[in-house]
This record gives C-alpha cells, structure tokens and sequence, in this order.
C-alpha cells in the first residue's frame, strides 16, 4: 500500500528533495518560499540560510559544479537580487542538478507586489515547471532534476497557488496607505487599476496620448 501524507506546497517540495537526493539546501527567508527549507532541514536535509537571494544562488550553482545536486529557494522577487547568477549560469551550465524554486505570490498573500518570474526564465532561455497543487510540487522537483543533470542547466520551478494566508485587519485610512504590505497593496492595486478611478479618466483624456 502507498503511503500518503498532507502536506503543503513548501513541504511537498522539500519531500521531493529530500527523495531526489539533493545535497545542500540554500536560500534567503522570505514568505511564502521559508517553510521549504525549514521542513527540509527538519526531515534531515542539510539546508542553509544565506544573507541574501544572490549568495543563495551562488552557493548553489557552487554544489551543482561540484557534480551535487543543489536547491536554491526564494520568494517572487528575491529571484531580482538574483538575477546576476540567475543568468550566469544559464550560460556555464552546471554539472549536478540545480533547481531553483521562485514562491510566487498571485493576490499578494504575503508580498507587497506581484511579479511573473515565468518572463525571467523566459529571458535566461532555461526549463520552468510550475506546480499547481502540492502532489505536482513532489513530482515537479524530482524530475526537475533529472532534467537539470540530462541537459546541465538550471531548472526554475514556479510556485503560484496559494497554500498558507496571512491576513491584515489594520484600517486603510490614514497613514495605513504608505505601509505597503499585503493587505494595503491589494487594495492599492485595486484602485490603481480601475478604470473609472481620476487617474485613469485623466489618462485616457490626456491631450499627449498618442497610440501609434
């Protein structure tokens, strides 16, 4: 009988690890990426925190020239401050398996901004998995790096469901609308894209608008 177990998207990932064989574990704490490598360390893998995005990066693609297989983890935009090795080793390639793992944020759960890295792995021309549920997670890694070792270059594997919430009850009057953080940059976004706000009225009567 096949065992199962109910586990998140971050603890899906780390299983997934774990069962491929990685090495070493980097990354930089930043919800909703941090459960991965703390379940990761929890469940024996030996998992390090790095002092930001880009050294997690290099310390990774450092295992994976070594012939290891090596996970990198971070939130959304913690693959910008990466983005020197992100694309660097897109050309040198690698010899063990390195997979790095963008936490996604759609709806802004716990980040005060949205982004799509599927663009930046479209930019560096290297594999993009995106998981879609927690069993897709365990899957998507293992073969992850098996696709990183058949072709030698990184894999980036998107998480963009939901799998934790964090809620925010603070007012939005007042100063409360500088403080961007998930719960005011919702509505911020909301309001920044509605078509009927001043802003956008303005922009659409604009006598320098020009389409071309």
């Amino acid at each position: 009988m096949q065992n199962k177990s109910l586990l998140s998207g971050n603890e899906a990932v780390a299983e997934g690890a774990l069962a491929a064989g990685v090495s070493l574990g980097a990354g930089y704490p930043g919800t909703p990426s941090t459960e991965i490598l703390e379940h990761f360390a929890e469940i024996g893998g030996k998992a390090q925190w790095s002092p930001n995005e880009k050294i997690a990066l290099e310390v990774g693609v450092g295992a994976a020239y070594g012939k290891a297989r090596a996970l990198v983890t971070m939130k959304h935009v913690g693959l910008n401050v990466a983005a020197d090795p992100f694309f660097t080793v897109a050309y040198t390639g690698v010899d063990g398996g390195l997979l790095i793992v963008s936490a996604d944020d759609p709806g802004m759960s716990s980040s005060q901004n949205e982004q799509d890295n599927r663009h930046l792995a479209e930019a560096a021309e290297i594999p993009m998995l995106e998981a879609s549920d927690s069993q897709e997670c365990y899957d998507f890694t293992i073969r992850a790096f098996e696709l990183s070792e058949k072709w030698k270059i990184p894999v980036l594997m998107s998480l963009p469901f939901k799998d934790r919430r964090l809620q925010i009850h603070q007012g939005f009057n007042g100063v409360f609308r500088f403080l961007i953080c998930q719960g005011f940059a919702r509505k911020s976004d909301d309001s920044l894209q509605c078509a009927s706000c001043p802003c956008a009225t303005a922009r659409e009567n604009c006598e320098t608008r020009r389409i071309q």
